[in-house]
């Protein structure tokens, strides 16, 4: 019966539960990103939060398109979805760290929010893993095309993300614009 399924459709259930839990992961990824513009002046931190927010909406659209075509778009909780029971949504920050993040400005906002979502793509790629266990999976190109530059996109951000973090400073000059003429201008521009 499962060969048949398979054979007379192009995805399978554990598609569209990864589908489903990923919508919900990324949604809180990009309210993580919206956290920066008021809490940081690092332009490499807000930068990369202003990517992170417009690829994850990119993806969203793709993964609600890729559900709807196929009539498969239920508006689940989080805690209906058979997704959250296997996969406990890898990597998603909890309530209180949401909180802390929130609490937080300047370089411990920037370590923090680094910390969580690098922790947070580490967890899609966890997702993906468990995916990929399933018999029949991502048997769809579309959806096996969009898995593979998720993987790399997320795997490339990690990476960069963990550069950054190595390279945060607690010296609070360590966000001086630079002066033309003196330490006197930098001091003004603190």
């Amino acid at each position: 019966v499962e060969a048949t399924n398979i054979a007379s459709t192009s995805y399978v259930q554990a598609d569209v539960d990864f589908l489903q839990g990923m919508i919900v992961h990324h949604q809180q990824a990009i309210l993580m990103s919206e956290l920066a513009t008021q809490r940081t002046n690092n332009q490499t931190i807000l930068d990369l939060a202003d990517r992170i927010d417009i690829s994850q909406e990119d993806e969203i659209d793709f993964m609600g398109n890729w559900l709807e075509s196929r009539g498969e778009n239920k508006n689940l909780s989080l805690h209906d979805m058979p997704v959250y029971k296997h996969m406990k949504m890898a990597g998603m920050a909890s309530n209180e760290e949401l909180k802390e993040l929130k609490d937080s400005k300047g370089t411990s906002f920037d370590k923090l929010f680094l910390k969580l979502m690098i922790n947070h793509h580490d967890g899609a790629l966890e997702m993906v893993k468990t995916l990929k266990e399933f018999p029949g999976n991502s048997f769809d190109s579309a959806l096996d095309e969009f898995i593979s530059e998720l993987i790399n996109d997320q795997g490339v951000e990690i990476e960069r993300m963990n550069g950054i973090l190595v390279n945060l400073s607690e010296d609070p000059r360590s966000s001086l614009k630079p002066g033309l003429h003196d330490a006197g201008e930098s001091i003004q521009n603190l």
